[in-house]
């Protein structure tokens, strides 16, 4: 990569990020935090060769996280610039009190008396501890106005945030500072030979969020006059993968690939999602370090916003995941999804991760009103993957999904062959976990649907009066109802009730769920002209062991 380090070189810079480098010569401390790739240590240097000031520059290690170790790179660094400035600080193995602290800092002001002194601590996270913090203090304390520190780390420093050494009003500079505009953008790929239309450059910041890192890479890779955005998605997801094994720990990887989905969302939002795992303040303290130190998220005001390259890293390696915190969150998601009045973003949501139990669970509480092609088409393909064990567990959403499909003329087979398919298994299984003559009932009063094109109110006022529990007709069938048959919710309970108390006069118990679906069928083949076959399910609807019923074929 040859052409990145002569586009990092030329370093083009915007007002805003000229501004907050400028800044550093009118405040004591500054800090430049952001994640690998925003260019922190070249943009500077830049500036610095730009300007007559003093730049003493103090690269640090891991093995100087001591206080002692700190120091003897400090003095090291000096003594590059004035050894005999560097004998004299030696002099000091630590130095702890004040008065110490001001001699150091009048000896380094004696190096550069006319102008600014400015000192970079070059990857100063490796290094910070609370006595360094406590050493740097009582220095810029000690200091006068041509006095500067410039911290450069990859996440903001306890010296920033954690009140070791309070200054709120320093100069930060992070990465909404550092990242590129769309115009940098152009003016980069123009400089690199690149001759793109302006919409592509514009395109690519926004893509990629402005990081800069990336943005070089992919104009550095691309051969083709025009850019080729399949390729840059294929850049993209190579630089993410790598900073996905470096920046995140696997409680923070969790969190991004759950919230990936929401792509922009609040505090709020993600304490909604994530609550079961911790309390709010964590949540808001683990959202604001992402933002703050990976490139995959960043916060404007009260938003929490992912760029389009960082979500569909996300959202592919989100299906390669199966954590409970993954799937619970993304399960909430959906939940959310069908809150908001939207079942299709729902369903497509678990399909796609391949959760058809957290569908089908979704689906057992939630009714879908939404028969869009998307919605049939995905649960089409959900219900060639549902087998014995989601039937036993699932019955309401397996009979929810094929009264969806048989909506469809394309898939309305399918659904017969998935009720049919349930209720073998609802006949012939001894042991069930779910009432079987109310499954039963449900089965066939929905496979009626299918036949008569509508569903019929007295059918569902029978299976409402059928149930002990006063109700196990299903959820999904009752706003179908109450909005094509009845126009108000008092004409079905006044029905409801009446036909209670017809079986009540009868000396009938209730009647159980797949009798009502008979009389149901019965009714309607009267209906339409069929009385051999209204006469069979009417029949049916009797048995040797429960004469009582027999008065109530005169409701046919």
């Amino acid at each position: 990569m040859t052409t990145s380090s002569h586009a990092l070189d030329e370093l083009i810079t915007t007002p805003q990020q000229d501004q907050a480098l400028l800044n550093i010569f009118r405040y004591p401390l500054t800090i430049i935090a952001a994640p690998d790739g925003y260019r922190k240590v070249s943009i500077l240097r830049h500036f610095a060769a730009q300007h007559g000031a003093l730049f003493v520059w103090v690269r640090l290690f891991w093995s100087q996280e001591s206080g002692e170790g700190f120091w003897r790179e400090f003095v090291t660094a000096i003594g590059k610039l004035s050894p005999t400035v560097a004998r004299e600080m030696s002099k000091f193995q630590y130095p702890d009190s004040f008065e110490a602290c001001s001699t150091v800092v009048g000896l380094l002001e004696g190096l550069c008396r006319d102008g600014h002194l400015v000192i970079v601590l070059e990857d100063f996270d490796r290094v910070e501890t609370q006595r360094v913090d406590k050493l740097l203090q009582r220095m810029l304390q000690c200091a006068s106005s041509q006095f500067h520190l410039v911290t450069i780390s990859q996440s903001p420093p306890l010296l920033y945030s954690d009140g070791y050494l309070l200054f709120p009003d320093c100069n930060f500079i992070g990465k909404d500072i550092l990242q590129f505009s769309r115009e940098q953008t152009d003016r980069l790929a123009t400089s690199l030979n690149k001759r793109y239309a302006a919409s592509d450059s514009f395109w690519l910041a926004e893509y990629t969020g402005g990081w800069p890192h990336l943005i070089v890479y992919i104009l550095s890779e691309s051969r083709d006059k025009v850019l080729n955005r399949y390729y840059a998605a294929r850049l993209a997801s190579q630089m993410y993968r790598i900073a996905f094994s470096r920046e995140l720990d696997p409680q923070m990887a969790d969190i991004l690939l759950v919230l990936c989905e929401l792509q922009q969302f609040t505090l709020e939002d993600a304490i909604e999602i994530l609550d079961k795992y911790e309390d709010a303040d964590t949540i808001h303290q683990w959202l604001d370090t992402l933002a703050a130190e990976t490139v995959f998220l960043s916060r404007q005001e009260t938003t929490y916003i992912m760029c389009p390259s960082a979500v569909e890293f996300l959202q592919e390696e989100s299906r390669k995941v199966h954590s409970s915190m993954v799937r619970i969150g993304l399960q909430n998601i959906a939940l959310k999804y069908f809150s908001a009045g939207s079942p299709s973003l729902a369903i497509s949501l678990l399909f796609r991760h391949h959760d058809l139990d957290g569908l089908l669970s979704l689906l057992d509480q939630h009714v879908v009103e939404e028969f869009s092609e998307l919605v049939i088409t995905t649960l089409f393909q959900c219900s060639e993957d549902i087998g014995i064990p989601q039937m036993a567990v699932h019955p309401i959403a397996v009979c929810q999904i094929a009264f969806i499909l048989l909506k469809s003329d394309l898939y309305a087979q399918t659904g017969i062959r998935l009720l049919e398919s349930l209720r073998e298994y609802t006949l012939h299984t001894e042991t069930l976990s779910y009432d079987r003559e109310a499954v039963l009932g449900q089965i066939e009063l929905t496979l009626a649907n299918r036949q008569s094109g509508q569903i019929y109110s007295k059918g569902l006022i029978r299976l409402t009066a059928a149930s002990p529990q006063g109700g196990v007709y299903p959820s999904w069938i009752a706003p179908s109802l109450l909005g094509s048959v009845h126009s108000s919710v008092g004409s079905m309970v006044e029905e409801v009730a009446a036909f209670q108390s017809l079986c009540a006069s009868d000396g009938a118990d209730y009647l159980s769920p797949i009798k009502c679906a008979n009389i149901t069928q019965a009714e309607y083949q009267l209906e339409t002209g069929y009385p051999s076959k209204a006469i069979y399910y009417a029949l049916e609807s009797i048995t040797d062991s429960d004469r009582k019923s027999a008065s109530l074929i005169s409701l046919v």
